[in-house]
């Protein structure tokens, strides 16, 4: 995304879409129940662990929150490889596959 903007400010705007999935699972803190929808966000993961550490229970949970965190991360980099050479390396040249 950060190859495609031209100034800071247009970055900033399109981070925010991005950026309101992850922090969803937070209305879980106000509402004080979530929907299962909202499980599969990496923002429910993160929260989960951090429960975890911080209150020393649910270490049964600790590796299925682990395990949804790798599968966001393969995620995350695949979309961003493709991404990097769709828009970086495509437009100076080097994409020759």
């Amino acid at each position: 995304m950060a190859a495609r903007t031209e100034t800071v400010n247009e970055f900033l705007v399109k981070a925010q879409f991005l950026l309101t999935p992850m922090a969803l699972p937070l209305l879980e803190l106000v509402d004080g129940k979530a929907a299962v929808w909202l499980w599969w966000l990496p923002g429910h993961a993160i929260l989960g662990l951090l429960h975890i550490a911080v209150s020393g229970s649910g270490w049964s949970e600790a590796p299925v929150l682990t395990g949804l965190l790798v599968v966001w991360c393969v995620i995350a980099y695949a979309w961003a490889y493709r991404s990097v050479v769709r828009h970086v390396v495509e437009r100076i040249g080097g994409g020759g596959r």
